[in-house]
């Protein structure tokens, strides 16, 4: 438990104090449910993700804490255009487990970010 404390500390950390990328194609205007914007968990054996949180330019922010052992890819469409960022945290059960996210724009991957060890965290 104390753990997972920790760790939900340090995604808020990182989405309020985070970087953000500038950098825009320009493309599609971002409104609406079908923004083609999505994030993808990787299958990863003896991995279970304990928060996913997203944050908008609007200053939204989607969180979602629910134990998921990652048994299979996670694919969470994201409503409302580009996030500004996102953060997974997670728990392994060894330091050779490995937690992958993507970010997709109408399917294709845009940035990817991994971490590895018993304690995980990967943001965008």
């Amino acid at each position: 438990m104390k753990k997972t404390i920790l760790l939900l500390v340090a995604i808020f950390a990182m989405v309020a104090c985070g970087k953000s990328d500038d950098s825009k194609d320009g493309g599609g205007n971002g409104s609406g449910n079908s923004s083609g914007w999505a994030l993808k968990i990787l299958k990863s054996e003896g991995v279970t993700v304990g928060a996913v949180v997203i944050q908008y330019s609007t200053g939204e922010t989607y969180m979602d804490s629910s134990q998921k052992p990652l048994t299979k890819d996670y694919l969470i469409d994201i409503k409302g255009g580009e996030p500004m960022q996102v953060a997974v945290g997670a728990t392994g059960v060894n330091d050779n487990s490995t937690l992958t996210i993507q970010l997709l724009q109408n399917g294709q991957v845009k940035k990817t970010s991994s971490s590895k060890g018993t304690i995980l965290n990967a943001s965008l």
